[in-house]
């Protein structure tokens, strides 16, 4: 009977769909940033609806089709990247520990669980996203209204914002390396 009831469900959300009751945003050029920050919050997975109604599972596949898009078109930070193969190595080392009893396995867990905090520590004292979000406006001197920028205007503003800074920070260092200082970078 369940089964049943879920055929025709997805057969209506189906139909809902092709006949243009139901609309979604479902690509990182149409998503905009308020909502995309909200999701990330919330995980409220209904706010990927413009109208109409939809399944959690299909609202599900769809956020992970938007967030495949954004890993395929951006990649991970080399800091994540390192933050996960830290995580990875603590792993196969208490798997070792667990297997050979050697004490001095804790000695490199206990090394890398520092690495691990000093990472996390970067994090915390980075910028929030509302502080990132100002800084790109600051320094490309747009006006970025969250509810109509989308994630993908968002992405290629900030990598035209962090070019724009480092310009301007060699170019400082420029300046302060005729003065004999290197201040910026």
């Amino acid at each position: 009977m369940i089964e049943l009831q879920s055929y025709y469900q997805t057969k209506l959300e189906n139909w809902l769909i092709r006949s243009g009751r139901t609309e979604f945003y479902d690509s990182l050029s149409t998503l905009m940033m308020d909502r995309w920050r909200k999701i990330h919050e919330t995980g409220d997975y209904g706010l990927l609806l413009k109208k109409g109604k939809a399944k959690s599972t299909t609202l599900e596949a769809l956020w992970d089709k938007i967030q495949n898009e954004f890993l395929n078109r951006y990649g991970l930070t080399k800091i994540f990247l390192d933050y996960i193969h830290l995580q990875f190595q603590i792993i196969e080392l208490n798997c070792e520990f667990l297997q050979t009893g050697d004490r001095e396995l804790q000695q490199k867990i206990q090394i890398l669980d520092h690495r691990i905090k000093d990472i996390e520590e970067k994090f915390e004292d980075g910028m929030d996203f509302e502080e990132m979000y100002a800084w790109v406006s600051i320094e490309t001197k747009l006006n970025l209204p969250m509810h109509t920028t989308s994630v993908e205007q968002y992405q290629a503003i900030l990598g035209q914002a962090v070019k724009m800074a480092k310009i301007k920070a060699d170019k400082m260092n420029e300046l302060k390396a005729k003065r004999g200082k290197k201040v910026y970078g």
